[in-house]
């Protein structure tokens, strides 16, 4: 299994982290920007600047941990691509971004969830659409 992750900031190493941890046999690319630097905690060989379209199928699933504005640009290849995809709060910057998102994920039929914690964010529940409501109690359901 290959997991990749988009975005080097603190959200970014935690999941590497927590990834290399809970699941050593599982493969964790992170995916930076080719102008940033090597961030210490992330193995050069886990480390990829460029995506080729054509190798997305690779992955198992994606999490997008980069700034809001930038979620829809890496979501929708993967989501076109078919491949299940996390994206850490919020799932974008502007409404029409979302739906770019959102509408990928209806068309490939692929999976797409929103991470968020909702005991430490529980103002968010005001705004919870059915959809999130329902992922929400899902997740809940499996802890359990």
């Amino acid at each position: 299994m290959t997991i990749l992750i988009v975005g080097t900031g603190n959200i970014g190493r935690r999941h590497y982290e927590n990834l290399r941890r809970s699941s050593p046999t599982t493969r964790v690319l992170v995916k930076s920007r080719p102008t940033s630097s090597m961030p210490n905690w992330l193995s050069a060989a886990d480390r990829i600047t460029e995506l080729d379209p054509s190798e997305l199928d690779g992955f198992s699933g994606a999490i997008i941990a980069s700034p809001a504005p930038l979620h829809h640009i890496s979501a929708s290849p993967l989501l076109k691509a078919r491949v299940p995809v996390l994206v850490e709060k919020p799932l974008a910057d502007v409404p029409v971004n979302a739906d770019t998102i959102i509408d990928a994920s209806v068309r490939m039929n692929t999976p797409l969830m929103v991470g968020y914690t909702p005991v430490s964010y529980t103002h968010l529940r005001a705004h919870e659409t059915v959809l999130d409501l329902v992922c929400r109690l899902l997740l809940e359901k499996k802890k359990k």
